[in-house]
């Protein structure tokens, strides 16, 4: 769900919520491949696949992104033109805060070919981000340049507080 609402001449209000959920259809399991890999397009500030279920590193492995079968987020932002370039120009700049959680991981757990059992981290914990940006209406479409700080995270997430993406929403 993404609502958008003007707030001042010129401010917009950005609310965005997610969630989701999946599980193996009939008697199928879930593959390793199959599960949500979140990172900034759940909490910003985080990196990709940085957020949910992660293997305990070994001294061989220093430990990956398993996914997660589950995930909320919910993010409010401010867009607002910046004050000294002309709004033809079409660039914003934008104050934010996201929070959410990834979790559950129902895939493998042991691997028959070389005898291991997989060790995961995988905690409840609301991860949470608080961030500005600048937001450009390019003609090849919108393109956004984010830096996030994470306030809250599970000991084993993985952070970036620098993101850039672009691309448009349906």
């Amino acid at each position: 769900f993404r609502r958008y609402q003007e707030i001042l001449s010129d401010a917009v209000g950005v609310l965005r919520l997610q969630a989701g959920n999946l599980s193996g259809w009939g008697d199928k399991d879930l593959r390793m491949l199959d599960h949500f890999q979140l990172g900034p397009t759940l909490v910003r500030g985080f990196a990709p696949s940085g957020i949910g279920p992660r293997e305990v590193p070994r001294d061989d492995f220093p430990g990956g992104s398993l996914g997660a079968t589950n995930f909320w987020g919910a993010s409010v932002e401010i867009q607002y033109p910046l004050f000294f370039m002309p709004k033809e120009v079409g660039l914003k700049a934008a104050i934010y805060a996201d929070v959410g959680d990834a979790w559950g991981y129902e895939g493998p757990t042991f691997f028959a070919q070389t005898g291991e059992r997989l060790r995961l981290h995988d905690e409840k914990v609301i991860r949470s981000s608080v961030g500005a940006g600048i937001v450009w209406a390019s003609p090849f479409g919108p393109l956004r340049l984010d830096y996030a700080v994470a306030l809250t995270k599970a000991s084993y997430d993985r952070t970036q507080e620098i993101s850039f993406g672009g691309g448009t929403k349906f």
